[in-house]
């Protein structure tokens, strides 16, 4: 076994036991602890886009950029991707750089949006966004750690993922081993913290 891989199982086995031993709800802190990149998704909605008569497009396209940088350096930040959505659905993929994470690390995914009032169309992309950037980590070997989303969002992007193929996860008894690599912890970066474990079903 390489010693990428392990690296990979033994984060997954932490952060397992993390959720068992503080009922499915680890701390920010400890979750930090354990990841060394950030894929950043930032949404917004483009204005004046396929405005032409007849378009059937027209002020329905929203944008996804995907910048990837070191922990929380954001200011260093590197271009990966952007996608283009129509109410939610994928319509088109530019590629700037490959994924500029370290194979085997630990990855956090994070969703901001540009306004403060984000449209349903764009918190389903970031759904979709947030499933495409974790098939991404995991043919990189790298492990997602937790997913950072929107306060006001959380909710409503819990229930996109679920739409799109997540459920709930069972909660793990004490002293149980999650092997589930296909388990997504999201959490809210509001006051008041909120968590969720999805599993893909």
């Amino acid at each position: 076994m390489s010693r990428r891989v392990s690296s990979l199982i033994a984060m997954m086995v932490v952060l397992a036991s993390m959720l068992v031993s503080s009922n499915n709800a680890p701390s920010s802190a400890e979750v930090d602890k354990l990841y060394d990149y950030t894929i950043c998704l930032t949404t917004q909605h483009l204005e004046r886009q396929f405005k032409f008569k007849g378009s059937q497009l027209e002020d329905k396209i929203d944008r996804l950029d995907a910048d990837v940088y070191v922990k929380d350096d954001e200011e260093n930040a590197s271009p990966y991707k952007s996608m283009w959505y129509a109410q939610g659905k994928p319509l088109g993929l530019e590629m700037f750089n490959q994924l500029a994470v370290e194979k085997g690390h630990g990855v956090c995914l994070r969703v901001k949006h540009k306004t403060a009032q984000p449209s349903q169309a764009e918190v389903k992309a970031a759904a979709n966004a947030i499933l495409r950037m974790w098939v991404d980590a995991r043919l990189n070997q790298s492990a997602v750690i937790v997913v950072k989303v929107p306060g006001d969002s959380f909710y409503s992007i819990i229930d996109d993922l679920r739409n799109q193929g997540m459920d709930v996860a069972p909660e793990l008894e004490l002293g149980a081993d999650s092997k589930d690599s296909m388990t997504l912890l999201i959490e809210s970066d509001s006051v008041g913290q909120k968590h969720q474990r999805l599993t893909y079903r």
